[in-house]
């Protein structure tokens, strides 16, 4: 057995006190409504896979751009191809029976699931997405992964979160102000198959995909001959043990297996895109994050005094006069940071981590602020506006990717070896090492 290979009975204490309370709470939530309890459950799953794979939608830009391996980029791909057929399927066949696309929906007609991700792509979708890509690399996650840093114990996040909420309420008045103005005229909303078929539409994203993949495997070929490549590293606790013939099965080594060792990217992937599609099948709608925290954000502001009776946030408003307790959104976000601690909980490596200063806060405050304007300009985040707008077919998905990508790529250059979060480039590194050496 490796050095520090046992059970943390603390953690796996406490994890099992959360379990029961999350059970208590998942009870009192159905006895409101099905729903809510339902958005408990999902809210877990999705929490405990996002941090045990280590799966980050950000990382998909900063990880491959920092060390130039693209093994969770890659991931990224795979997930979205594999939700993309499952949705082609549901979809057809439910417009098959006469259901429509949302935006179309008239009178009694039946809503094609999912199909609320299918938006318009316009200027506000390429700004917001660009700002919001800025944001996530500066205060360290996107919006899931701001809710499982948080559950993993980083401190930070809870101040990208406040900001993050802070930031949609100004996002969601510029939007509104966007949608009035003579901009909103250069707008177009797509749902591929109205174009191309279901079966059309589908060879279309998967080409797409095929694409990024290609240059994905390109960008690791240049970094690897440019010597600027870091292969991906597990810690040691991560690794799977070796296996014995003569291993009982209530041993360390499976509860290893089951609670401890890192899922692959690959694995990670797969069962997302398996929960997401879960979520459509039960309530017809797809995954999103931020407009939960919208409702935070004009909850914030109505508490303070402000007035959110306009129409930029009525809907948001209503939420909120209603009872967050009432919001599935809010209780799937919230079950997302118990179910990323119940993973590093049960694998003994919750820790709290305060490794800042007050600049890296500044920093983490002014993300969270960029993201949460961004999102709601964008209307939506890396799962609305990219992954559940790309996995429904609509084109606006492809606008924000590009746009997020440019603006993430902008911050990792702009903003290198500022904030503890962004490492010095690997143009700086060396400069730095070769000063040294000359010194």
């Amino acid at each position: 057995m490796r050095t520090g290979d046992k059970i943390n009975k603390k953690q796996l204490g406490a994890a099992l006190i959360v379990i029961l309370i999350l059970v208590f709470a998942g009870n009192m939530l159905s006895a409101i409504s099905s729903k809510l309890g339902l958005s408990l459950i999902t809210g877990l799953f999705f929490g405990y896979i996002l941090t045990r794979a280590r799966f980050g939608f950000a990382g998909g830009v900063k990880k491959i751009y920092i060390t130039g391996e693209g093994s969770l980029t890659k991931a990224l791909l795979f997930m979205f191809a594999v939700t993309i057929i499952a949705m082609a399927g549901l979809q057809w066949a439910a417009a098959a029976d006469g259901a429509v696309v949302k935006y179309l929906v008239e009178g009694n007609a039946v809503k094609i699931p999912a199909t609320g991700s299918v938006k318009t792509l316009s200027l506000a979708t390429i700004i917001g997405g660009f700002i919001f890509g800025v944001g996530m690399m500066l205060a360290g996650g996107c919006a899931s992964g701001t809710l499982t840093d948080l559950g993993e114990g980083a401190f930070r996040s809870a101040i990208a979160l406040l900001f993050f909420a802070v930031g949609l309420v100004p996002g969601l008045s510029a939007r509104y102000a966007f949608d009035q103005s003579a901009l909103a005229d250069f707008s177009t909303i797509v749902y591929l198959p109205h174009h191309f078929g279901y079966i059309g539409a589908t060879v279309i994203s998967l080409l797409l995909l095929l694409v990024l993949y290609m240059i994905t495997r390109k960008y690791e070929s240049f970094r690897r001959s440019e010597g600027h490549f870091e292969e991906l590293e597990y810690e040691e606790r991560d690794l799977p043990l070796e296996e014995n013939e003569n291993d009982s099965f209530f041993s360390f080594k499976t509860y290893h297996k089951f609670f401890m060792e890192r899922w692959s990217f690959m694995t990670g992937g797969l069962l997302i895109a398996v929960m997401f599609i879960f979520v459509v099948n039960t309530t017809g709608k797809d995954w999103g994050v931020t407009s939960a925290y919208a409702r935070w954000g004009v909850a914030i502001f109505d508490s303070l005094g402000f007035d959110m009776t306009g129409p930029a946030f009525a809907s948001y408003y209503e939420a909120v006069q209603q009872g967050l307790i009432n919001d599935g959104g809010t209780i799937r976000n919230i079950a997302i940071i118990f179910g990323s601690a119940i993973a590093f909980l049960l694998a003994g490596k919750f820790k709290f981590d305060f490794n800042f200063n007050l600049k890296d806060a500044g920093y983490y405050a002014f993300g969270g602020l960029l993201m949460g304007f961004g999102a709601r300009m964008a209307k939506g985040c890396n799962i609305g506006a990219l992954y559940s707008a790309i996995s429904n077919f609509s084109l606006n998905g492809w606008g924000f990717l590009i746009a997020l990508s440019l603006g993430g790529i902008f911050a990792l250059k702009v903003f290198a070896g500022k904030v503890n979060l962004i490492p010095a480039n690997r143009y700086q590194a060396e400069d730095e090492s070769a000063e040294k050496l000359s010194a």
